[in-house]
């Protein structure tokens, strides 16, 4: 019996974004002319000789420019148009429409002033005759300069003897290729990306309902027993501790999302949202969106230490079509004032919550651990589509325990969405960079996930508050690294990978030789084939540890900087999560972990919330509070 076909239509709904600043308040023209320039260097336009001249392209040999377009409709079976490949390698960045808004965001809201401060002074610098002749050997901007002659001052930076001109390098490289991967027209087609994830079915979470405020010029009040900031593993655990009983998982369901770091439309990924949190909202607690956090309120508690009685922050309305892409309907101070205070904002910002309140412990923001990660691509000789599927399906422990301490790394599958997976890949060149791209289909993606000995720390902008990072892998965590590398190499050499690229410029690619009739080498040899452990050798021996600053990581979970342990001279919390010299004041996220986790941090981030939580219950039923508590 053959079953029918069925299919399921899901509607494609806009995502609108709020609206970007004006190029004007971000860069002068000048200056955007530059940078434009300089993103047209990194992904410029490719034409052939023969055709017409288009200003600032970078133009190839007939027969080069006919071999490029060869390979890439050579791996494609499934082409919208059949010049595809032409108009995507006639696609410079600055052609991308959204481009240029995607810079005026970056530059005008998610830097840093000091960042943007830096690169303006760069763009005016190369506009200046004398200071363009020092940094590019030609008195001439950059942007007036044919595409040969600005590749060669670009790649130049790499090496630069200066290091404000090599983070420039790094810097750019990293913003364009963010850029330009989820923006570009064409490389979906090309590497046949589907606009919406293939056997897909979206289903409607949990249908929360969060508190509104009406207008007005005071500071909206709200009582309440325990008051949670955040809506992580950590504080979604918290939460249905708080409100009620129960446990949660996937029920045994296959989850086939390679999209799911854009967000679980399945429900598959039985997140916070659907399991703890509405467990916390069947229970009774009420939620509150759109809420910054700007301090924890204190008064006199008991043996000099502080009480905190209340959270006071900001809330901001959607707009008038529930959104949040248009001007919000309503702003409001709002003070909500608990009993007990648990702060679950992360390990990135729950230092900060606890220093803009006024809290003074050294170790508050220190002791951040990463899970630094270096990403590595194999290019299979068939496609892979490595977006489809269920994502972190696999696991290799051989390197997680480097110095008989518990430090190493894992080898884990990655997902590999083109803009999460592409974009921290080297450039050597704009031709080169555009075939790597176009290969997604036949990749797999692994990564190499370290438990580090040493950390670093976060601390909140000098000028606006934000988060800033201050974090340099070790010298002996690069080294294990290299380890983990080879490791993952091996793994896609015996699985065939013709070739293998890591997102360190400096490891050189390697590519699988071809059979020859002299080549003594059979398929047996599998790992010991001459050509790859010549590989292995030079990478082990010239390139360990890995260069940081030629090296792009990634973090694949941010743990520790509110750290717990037995006396505040090294830790910030207590063994039951009360921050120290205060009462009431909890933090349960990962923030708390004491050192880096050997595995991923989730289940150990809910374990250490549900002991947390535990004993605020048993503080909370010893002061007689009832017990349902109003969240």
């Amino acid at each position: 019996m053959v079953s029918p076909l069925t299919s399921t239509t899901v509607e494609i709904l806009e995502s609108p974004l709020p609206p970007a600043p004006a190029a004007s308040t971000v860069l002068t023209p000048l200056q955007w002319k530059t940078l434009l320039a300089l993103a047209d260097t990194v992904i410029p336009s490719i034409r052939p000789r023969s055709a017409a001249v288009c200003p600032g392209a970078c133009t190839i040999s007939d027969a080069e420019f006919a071999l490029a377009t060869h390979t890439l409709q050579s791996v494609q079976n499934d082409f919208a148009h059949s010049d595809i490949a032409v108009q995507f390698l006639a696609e410079n960045a600055s052609s991308v429409p959204e481009f240029k808004e995607s810079m005026c965001r970056v530059l005008g809201q998610q830097i840093p002033d000091e960042a943007r401060r830096g690169i303006s002074v760069i763009l005016n610098a190369l506009n200046s005759r004398p200071v363009a002749l020092a940094l590019t050997g030609y008195a001439a901007p950059i942007q007036c300069q044919p595409y040969p002659v600005r590749e060669a001052i670009f790649r130049g930076w790499a090496t630069s003897v200066l290091p404000p001109i090599r983070s420039l390098y790094r810097s750019l490289i990293a913003l364009f290729h963010k850029a330009w991967v989820p923006l570009s027209p064409t490389l979906p087609a090309i590497i046949g990306f589907p606009r919406v994830p293939v056997n897909f079915t979206p289903v409607e979470g949990y249908p929360y309902e969060f508190m509104q405020f009406p207008p007005g010029d005071n500071t909206e009040a709200i009582m309440t027993d325990v008051v949670i900031i955040g809506s992580g593993c950590g504080a979604a655990v918290a939460a249905k501790n708080i409100a009620e009983a129960g446990h949660n998982n996937t029920g045994n369901q296959e989850h086939n999302c390679g999209h799911c770091t854009l967000g679980c439309g399945s429900c598959g990924k039985k997140g916070p949202q659907v399991t703890f949190l509405a467990d916390a909202a069947r229970a009774g607690a009420q939620f509150i969106e759109g809420f910054h956090a700007e301090r924890i309120l204190f008064k006199e508690g008991n043996a000099g230490n502080c009480l905190a009685h209340a959270i006071e922050g900001t809330w901001t309305s959607r707009d008038l079509n529930r959104g949040i892409s248009g001007k919000p309907v309503i702003t409001r101070k709002v003070v909500i004032k608990a009993k007990k205070v648990i702060v679950a904002c992360g390990s990135l910002q729950s230092p900060l919550l606890l220093l803009r309140s006024g809290l003074k412990n050294p170790q508050i923001g220190r002791n951040l651990y990463l899970h630094p990660v270096v990403l590595l691509s194999a290019v299979f000789g068939e496609e892979m589509k490595p977006w489809e599927g269920a994502i972190l399906t696999a696991v290799i422990n051989e390197f997680e325990e480097l110095d008989g301490r518990g430090h190493g790394a894992k080898i884990e599958t990655v997902t590999t969405v083109p803009s999460f997976f592409l974009p921290v890949f080297p450039w050597t060149n704009g031709l080169e960079y555009k075939r790597f791209v176009s290969k997604l289909r036949n990749m797999a993606g692994f990564i190499t996930v370290t438990r580090e000995r040493y950390g670093g720390r976060v601390y909140p902008d000098p000028v606006d508050g934000r988060c800033r990072i201050s974090y340099t892998p070790s010298l002996f965590d690069r080294k294990n690294m290299i380890e983990a590398i080879i490791g993952a190499a091996k793994v896609a050499y015996v699985c065939g990978a013709q070739e293998i690229y890591t997102s360190s410029r400096d490891i050189p690619s390697f590519i699988r030789p071809e059979r020859s009739a002299t080549d003594t080498c059979g398929p047996e040899a599998g790992i010991n084939h001459a050509a790859f452990q010549a590989w292995i050798k030079k990478v082990r021996h010239t390139y360990s540890p890995l260069s940081p600053e030629h090296t792009v990581f990634a973090s694949a979970h941010q743990m520790g900087t509110c750290r717990m342990g037995t006396s505040p001279k090294s830790s910030v919390v207590s063994p039951s999560g009360k921050v120290w010299g205060t009462e009431g004041l909890y933090v349960a996220d990962a923030s708390v972990f004491p050192s880096a986790s050997g595995v991923n941090p989730m289940v150990t981030n809910m374990a250490i919330s549900d002991w947390t939580t535990q004993n605020i219950l048993k503080v909370l039923h010893s002061e007689r509070t009832p017990a349902n508590p109003r969240l």
